[in-house]
């Protein structure tokens, strides 16, 4: 039985992965969600770690090429921030949705710093993560400046235009987080699973 969850999960996981020029990229599901997901990926890359380290680095490679070099408003990025999504749709490359290169994504930055560290310590593989190096670095200092922004170093999020995601956590609908009167905060909101993330991200392996 253990030999026959192991083959469905390797079919499963890889009827999801896509090769990259960066490597094998999980995508987060079939029909609509057959893209490159930040989180999803780094969460599956993590899951599937101790049985295929390789899918782990197609996934860093992949985020670290894609990494926000600016700050856009309408793509929710900000310099060092980690993609949440990318689609190539008409309506994403008309513009008329945001989601042709997405940044929204909070928790996706230090799951990546987090994915990179958990890579290192199951593989030894330095040279690669030499070569991420600048992205971790630009990752973190990201993480320092939305921290310092509320004074008190929680990682928070807010959005940046009416065209993004009220939420940008892993429940991202808009009614997802609300005080226990029912209202809806306006933000930012610290998510504590989030502060969590940071904190793992900072740990040495």
């Amino acid at each position: 039985m253990f030999n026959d969850w192991l083959a469905r999960i390797r079919t499963d996981i890889a009827l999801l992965t896509t090769d990259l020029e960066t490597g094998p990229y999980p995508y987060a599901g079939i029909p609509w969600f057959s893209t490159a997901f930040g989180r999803d990926g780094v969460i599956s890359a993590l899951q599937m770690l101790w049985l295929n380290p390789e899918l782990a680095r197609g996934v860093l490679a992949f985020l670290a090429r894609y990494q926000s070099t600016e700050t856009s408003v309408f793509g929710d990025a900000e310099p060092g921030k980690i993609m949440h999504e990318m689609r190539k749709g008409e309506m994403a490359v008309l513009r008329e949705l945001p989601f042709g290169r997405y940044y929204d994504g909070v928790d996706t930055t230090p799951l990546h710093i987090y994915l990179a560290s958990s890579y290192a310590d199951r593989t030894g593989d330095e040279d690669f993560v030499d070569r991420i190096w600048e992205s971790l670095g630009a990752a973190t200092a990201w993480m320092e400046e939305v921290g310092a922004r509320n004074g008190e170093g929680f990682v928070t999020y807010s959005r940046a235009a009416d065209t993004g995601l009220f939420n940008q956590g892993w429940k991202d609908s808009a009614d997802a987080i609300f005080h226990t009167d029912g209202t809806i905060p306006k933000g930012p909101i610290a998510l504590v699973e989030l502060q969590g993330y940071v904190f793992a991200a900072y740990q040495p392996r």
